[in-house]
């Protein structure tokens, strides 16, 4: 049985697609047209896919399709127009917002953007802030109560961290050297027993109990001393204080 002819009159290639030849197909998906014919350039030659220039004015990359190059072939398939601008385009330093559709300047959107521009930005905010009572109670920044409950709490359940913390920072504000250590290591060092009294210290006592553990420096800070596990001991609060008040006088 002899295969089928393209369907165009006077072509007696073999049907391929849609009842037409290779190339009359190749057309009809470039151009829309099965019956189009590439255009003459005056001197007798036809336009070639990817040798001559787009037809776009002051467009020199070579064609893709429909006589347009992929750039503007893409933009036609996207809008309908090959000169259509493309979201996020800038021209002269200028693009257009995708919601007013107005071309503006660079500095009317926001740096590091794609999207609309500032003044878009504003009114959809106003426009969700009128639509949502109460919207300001979302982002609500809680009350500097709030975050001293919670910073009070936090040392209340982590003694260790905040007396660890605590002599670091007193280290720092004194300019002395600082070793890292854990503060608890060293009451467990020297027994829980004052290295300045020498009597047992009870460890269920918390601050502000007099008779709670402190760390306290062998040499001073105010003196030159190193905040260091071989520059410190465990005391009672009461022995800690009654010591700096006495290098102090």
């Amino acid at each position: 049985m002899p295969k089928p002819t393209c369907s165009i009159d006077g072509c007696e290639k073999a049907a391929w697609s849609r009842s037409w030849c290779g190339t009359h197909y190749a057309r009809w998906r470039n151009h829309g047209d099965p019956h189009h014919v590439e255009p003459n350039r005056g001197n007798g030659k036809r336009r070639s896919v990817g040798v001559d220039p787009c037809a776009i004015k002051g467009c020199h990359l070579a064609i893709k399709a429909r006589d347009w190059c992929g750039m503007h072939y893409h933009r036609w398939e996207r809008s309908g127009d090959p000169e259509a601008r493309l979201r996020g385009e800038v021209v002269n330093g200028k693009r257009v917002c995708p919601r007013c559709q107005v071309d503006k300047t660079l500095a009317e959107y926001t740096p590091g953007t794609t999207g609309r521009c500032k003044r878009c930005v504003a009114d959809l905010q106003a426009e969700w802030r009128a639509r949502t009572p109460g919207y300001h109670l979302l982002y609500a920044r809680p009350p500097a109560a709030y975050f001293r409950a919670k910073a009070k709490g936090w040392r209340r359940t982590h003694p260790e961290e905040t007396r660890q913390y605590a002599a670091e920072y007193r280290a720092r504000k004194s300019g002395a050297t600082i070793e890292s250590f854990r503060v608890f290591d060293v009451f467990v060092r020297d027994n829980w027993i004052c290295g300045i009294c020498k009597m047992p210290i009870d460890p269920s006592l918390t601050y502000p109990d007099p008779m709670s553990v402190s760390l306290d420096h062998i040499i001073p800070l105010s003196r030159g001393g190193d905040h260091s596990a071989s520059n410190t001991q465990a005391s009672h609060l009461n022995c800690n204080v009654r010591k700096g008040v006495a290098i102090l006088t």
